[in-house]
């Protein structure tokens, strides 16, 4: 099994013979010498190689013995060394800490040093996992006459109904989504300007909730729609952006060009917008298509009302 550990031992083997390593790892290098039969025919061949230069190296050292200060004046002819920036230093380190002789090294010799590394890691990626985690945001979206589910932000939500469907978000705003239309929630009731909802394809009518200080917007590649309380529809067809307000108001930005251009909708009107001739083609839409617009929220409110229970208000329970 140590048949094919040469590689790896050779460097060892002659750092061994030259008497350069500790008394550890010396007895480490032993023991391995013992079970594995190719390094120990190598530390065989090599010995008497090398004994037999050390020798004559000693031998040639007492006949011809150098001058005293021998090393400090040849130091001292040799031009001064440039010494490595800082950054290279640390690069270099770095670089040979990440490789199996450095890791093995580090943890050889500095334990306590390499274990609080590793535990710095996975406290490290923790608490990315976490990050992520808490970053990954869900919007309760309820239909009506169904279930409800979650839908996570900028998740796409299609409609395959036939006759269209009808989804409440928390905030009792109500989303009519057509056959074949499909939308996201991007942002939902956060600090502000917060409710981003993005239509992608077909038509969807917005039944929007008023809140204070929290705004409701609708963007397609074309235009971006703020409103607060109104109800209004959004069609994307193509490269093209139709907005029909059936109340309330809204205001419609271009979003196609540099500088964009807005307009303020009233009740009754509508305007397309173009990702190159920016806004267009305003116009009255008839009181028929308002009627249209308003009809599907007005039966589920009126519905809402009639199961709701009646409320009770201790300041007219005042007993006599």
């Amino acid at each position: 099994m140590f048949e094919c550990c040469f590689s790896e031992w050779e460097q060892e083997i002659w750092l061994y013979l030259d008497g350069e390593l500790s008394s550890e790892d010396r007895l480490r290098v032993e023991r391995h010498l013992e079970h594995c039969r190719r390094c120990r025919e190598f530390l065989a061949d090599v010995q008497p190689v090398e004994d037999r230069f050390s020798f004559h190296l000693q031998a040639s050292a007492a006949a011809h013995p150098l001058p005293v200060n021998f090393t400090k004046k040849i130091m001292s002819k040799l031009p001064g060394m440039i010494p490595m920036p800082w950054y290279q230093r640390l690069w270099s380190l770095a670089r040979y800490g990440m490789t199996p002789e450095g890791i093995e090294r580090t943890f050889r010799y500095h334990p306590v040093t390499a274990m609080a590394l590793f535990i710095l890691c996975v406290v490290t990626l923790f608490s990315v996992w976490l990050a992520n985690q808490g970053g990954d945001y869900f919007v309760e979206v309820t239909p009506v006459e169904g279930k409800p589910f979650r839908v996570r932000l900028s998740e796409s939500i299609r409609c395959d109904d036939p006759e269209g469907r009808i989804y409440e978000l928390p905030d009792s705003t109500l989303v009519l989504a057509e056959t074949g239309a499909v939308f996201s929630i991007d942002a939902y009731l956060d600090n502000g300007d917060g409710r981003w909802i993005s239509v992608k394809r077909g038509t969807v009518v917005f039944d929007v909730e008023s809140i204070p200080r929290e705004g409701f917007t609708v963007t397609t590649p074309q235009a971006s729609i703020k409103v607060m309380g109104t109800c209004f529809a959004v069609s994307l067809e193509g490269r093209e952006t139709a907005v029909e307000v059936a109340s309330g108001s809204v205001l419609v930005e271009d979003a196609g060009r540099e500088y964009a251009k807005y307009c303020i909708l009233k009740p009754g009107e509508s305007v397309t917008a173009d990702h190159r001739r920016g806004l267009l083609n305003w116009c009255r839409i008839e009181a028929c298509r308002v009627h249209e617009l308003l009809g599907p929220f007005d039966e589920i409110r009126a519905k809402a009302d009639e199961q709701s229970p009646p409320r009770s208000d201790a300041l007219f329970n005042v007993p006599k």
